[in-house]
C-alpha cells in the first residue's frame, strides 16, 4: 500500500510540475532543472544523515557556550545555518558530538566561504560531498582536522580556471 501511495504522490507532483512548465517563460533548460533536482536531493540526503536543528533546538546550547544568540552567531559568520523549506536550519555536523560545542573549523570555513562569496547552503553541500582535495573523502568527515579541511576549502573555492 505504501508503494502505491508514493507512486500516486509522485505522479501528482509530476503533473503539477508539467503545469508549472507550461506557463514558464523563458523555459528552464533541462540542465537547470536537473541541477535544481540534484540540489534538492543533496539537501534531503544531508538532512537524513545529519539532523537539521532549528534555532530553538540549539539556543540553550549556543548561549551556554558563547553567551550569544544563534542568530547573532549566524550573522557574524560563526555558525553555519541556511534557509531550507522556508526556515533557518543548522546542520548537526557543526557541533562536536561529545561536547556539543561548535567545532573550531566552522567559523574558519565560513570565513573562507565569505571571502569567495559562497552561500552557506553551498558550503554545507560541499562539506557533505567527496572532495578531490581530501583524497575523495568528504570534508565533513575531517572537521576535526581543522587545518586540512580549511585548506581544502581554500583550494576548492580559490581555484581559477
Amino acid at each position: 500500500m505504501r508503494e502505491q501511495e508514493t507512486s500516486a504522490a509522485y505522479e501528482a507532483a509530476c503533473r503539477e510540475l508539467r503545469q508549472f512548465f507550461e506557463y514558464l517563460e523563458p523555459m528552464v533548460t533541462p540542465e537547470t532543472a536537473a541541477g535544481i533536482a540534484a540540489t534538492e536531493q543533496a539537501m534531503r540526503d544531508m538532512e537524513r544523515e545529519f539532523t537539521f536543528f532549528s534555532e530553538l533546538d540549539i539556543t540553550d546550547l549556543v548561549i551556554a557556550e558563547t553567551l550569544r544568540e544563534p542568530k547573532d552567531l549566524l550573522r557574524e559568520g560563526k555558525l553555519l545555518g541556511f534557509t531550507y523549506r522556508g526556515r533557518t536550519v543548522y546542520p548537526s555536523f557543526q557541533f562536536d558530538p561529545k561536547t556539543g560545542m561548535i567545532r573550531e573549523a566552522v567559523p574558519l570555513l565560513l570565513s573562507v566561504a565569505a571571502e569567495y562569496q559562497i552561500p552557506s547552503k553551498e558550503l554545507a553541500q560541499w562539506l557533505c560531498d567527496p572532495s578531490g582535495y581530501l583524497s575523495g573523502d568528504r570534508p565533513v568527515d575531517h572537521l576535526h582536522d581543522i587545518g586540512r579541511v580549511v585548506e581544502a576549502a581554500k583550494d576548492h573555492y580559490g581555484v581559477v580556471w
